[in-house]
């Protein structure tokens, strides 16, 4: 993973999402912020969606996006590529994006690619129900040798003693994410805490 940096000045950023399990919020997260690179900060983004689901798919798009074999459409000038696989993704490398955000989903640790990205987002819940997944990913993760944990910790519905908890048994920083609603009406607090974000 390369150093950080000013990540809105630099020229091609590759933002990468995982989760610890399903239903953590993970791809409204990737999509509220591609959102906001491109309608706020004017960035050419695109979302890539390389997890099992398939819910970029069933999305009403304005247009249509063709690049060699690959296919994907725009929405609200937002491009996203539904559904790719690592052929869709070395031919969108190849095209005029500042920013490209993968939603690779929930996956084994060994399945994540190392070295291809610049900043990696782990998205998770400390909730009781979830709480398990999240500590068991971490834990594995810490009998790897992975670039993994150089990652961000992020935690839906944070309460001030799970967060406690977590970083004193880890000792790895985690900060709570917004509930965000609706990836294409972001609020201002949204918009703050994007803007934030991005300049870490």
């Amino acid at each position: 993973m390369r150093r950080r940096k000013d990540f809105i000045k630099n020229r091609r950023s590759i933002l990468m999402f995982i989760g610890t399990t399903h239903g953590i919020g993970l791809t409204t997260f990737a999509i509220s912020l591609a959102n906001y690179l491109s309608s706020y900060e004017r960035k050419r983004t695109c979302y890539v969606e390389m997890n099992d689901g398939t819910e970029a798919i069933t999305m009403e798009s304005d247009e249509t996006v063709l690049f060699e074999n690959t296919v994907g459409f725009t929405l609200n000038d937002l491009d996203f590529f539904p559904n790719a696989d690592e052929d869709d993704l070395s031919c969108i490398r190849k095209m005029d994006y500042d920013f490209i955000l993968i939603d690779a989903g929930v996956r084994p640790i060994e399945s994540i690619p190392q070295n291809e990205f610049d900043r990696l987002f782990i998205i998770g819940s400390l909730r009781p129900w979830k709480k398990s997944s999240y500590y068991a990913f971490v834990n594995e993760m810490k009998n790897l040798e992975t670039d993994i944990l150089q990652g961000e910790f992020f935690g839906t519905l944070l309460l001030k003693n799970e967060k406690k908890a977590f970083e004193n048994k880890f000792s790895i920083a985690i900060k709570e994410l917004p509930l965000l609603h609706d990836p294409f009406r972001l609020s201002q607090n949204d918009i703050n805490f994007m803007k934030k974000l991005m300049v870490l």
